[in-house]
């Protein structure tokens, strides 16, 4: 593999018209959500979040949205851990096949899974290094671009001219190259974890900067202002800017109901934790407990149905975003109505008579964001 951060000369093609046409109609949905209830209700209400196969789609997605003053919306592109990384084109309507590859000896060797790239390197076989031929009007229609970038430059370089980085093995073997342009190359194989919601393996991608894959799950959104590129967010995120919780610990011992009183009077609430960033910040506010357990904002009032509810009304339950200790919840006889987290950040349920220090939360940087 060659390192990312290589600027090198590009290997650009014209975009071909697409010969199987595929027309969304995008309503935009203006009630904040998270990524997954925006999923649930765009498959009960009409098809899908949206998918997005080529630059076209994406011009009739921010036509349908009009003049909105929303910053941002969801898409129907996300990312989780553990995921394979697959290798795409960067032209949209080129498929990627294992078995039409060329990889040199070794290749691809990852890098330490910071290689995501393909660079050509010219040999005898000049079917890596070659410059696609797009016919019109029986000429070749393409170009060296003897620029040095690095691959996301080189790309929108393409593709801001209506071109792309050239893509397929057939494009890249139509074309050749003199003995002075032997050099390495940037082409359009790349690889990433992203998903498509439908299932689909469209390969289009219009990121604002390269994407951090390293982290947990992630789900996309579409810029409507600014740069109008993708950006890749916290999936738990209601709103365009997050709820970012700011968490206080109270080193006073009372009872659920008291610390859920204490908290709404002087904070926002007692504390609402999603995956991701909540749970850090969480960690670094906490440092080192005193207590080995602390109130947080999870309880539910009808014991025979355990259906657990965070204390602000707003936010919504989600069982996979929960962190439960070993055999909990237990229920305790149905008894233990409200949760506890310990020191090392698990979950138990209690009795919620029982006196605690606790959690509190508030929220900051709130902005809406509207879903597709």
């Amino acid at each position: 593999g060659q390192d990312t951060e290589h600027r090198l000369h590009t290997l650009s093609r014209c975009q071909c018209l697409v010969s199987t046409c595929h027309i969304y109609k995008y309503t935009f949905i203006k009630e904040k959500m998270r990524w997954k209830d925006a999923q649930m209700y765009c498959r009960t209400n009409h098809t899908d979040l949206a998918i997005l196969f080529n630059g076209p789609d994406e011009k009739r997605l921010r036509q349908s949205a009009g003049n909105m003053d929303e910053p941002e919306a969801w898409i129907g592109l996300y990312h989780r851990q553990p995921s394979t990384r697959q290798w795409h084109w960067s032209l949209p309507e080129e498929k990627f096949h294992e078995d039409d590859t060329r990889w040199d000896t070794d290749e691809p060797n990852d890098g330490g899974q910071q290689e995501n790239f393909f660079c050509s390197t010219c040999k005898m076989c000049f079917s890596h290094e070659a410059c696609s031929s797009v016919y019109s009007a029986g000429k070749q229609n393409c170009s060296i671009v003897h620029e040095e970038k690095k691959w996301r430059e080189a790309q929108i370089h393409c593709r801001e001219k209506n071109r792309d980085l050239i893509s397929g093995i057939k494009q890249l073997e139509e074309f050749t190259v003199t003995e002075s342009q032997k050099k390495k190359m940037w082409i359009g194989l790349f690889r990433d974890k992203w998903r498509w919601s439908s299932g689909n393996r469209f390969n289009f991608r219009n990121w604002e900067s390269d994407q951090d894959e390293t982290e947990g799950e992630k789900c996309a959104s579409i810029q409507l202002t600014g740069l109008k590129k993708w950006k890749s967010a916290d999936c738990q995120c209601l709103v365009s800017t997050c709820h970012n919780y700011k968490y206080t610990f109270i080193k006073e011992k009372m009872r659920w109901k008291d610390a859920q009183m204490y908290c709404r009077t002087n904070h926002t609430d007692l504390a609402i934790l999603f995956n991701g960033p909540d749970e850090k910040r969480l960690r670094q506010s906490a440092g080192n407990m005193d207590e080995p357990e602390a109130w947080i904002g999870l309880y539910h009032h009808q014991p025979s149905t355990r259906q657990w509810h965070w204390s602000l009304p707003e936010e919504k339950f989600h069982e996979d975003d929960t962190r439960w200790d070993t055999d909990e919840p237990n229920g305790g006889g149905q008894q233990e109505n409200c949760v506890i987290i310990t020191r090392d950040k698990k979950w138990i349920d209690l009795k919620c008579d029982k006196k605690n220090e606790f959690v509190c939360c508030d929220e900051t940087n709130v902005s809406f964001l509207f879903n597709l």
